[in-house]
């Protein structure tokens, strides 16, 4: 293991075009291109809690 972690576009054998965070030696070892001008991810939203399954039979409710 070794090395800073850059972004590297990646074509996976199935043709599906990746960017992926790699040191160089993986980098060259997949045959990555280094990508400099896609800007970094923003923080995820958090997303909107659920609520749980009612249970029906116990509450008797249903048809």
């Amino acid at each position: 293991m070794g090395g800073p972690l850059r972004r590297y576009r990646v074509v996976t054998g199935h043709g599906v075009e990746t960017v992926m965070k790699l040191n160089e030696q993986d980098a060259d070892r997949l045959g990555a291109l280094p990508v400099d001008d896609i800007p970094e991810p923003g923080p995820k939203r958090a997303g909107k809690a659920r609520s749980g399954a009612r249970n029906k039979a116990a509450t008797g409710g249903g048809d």
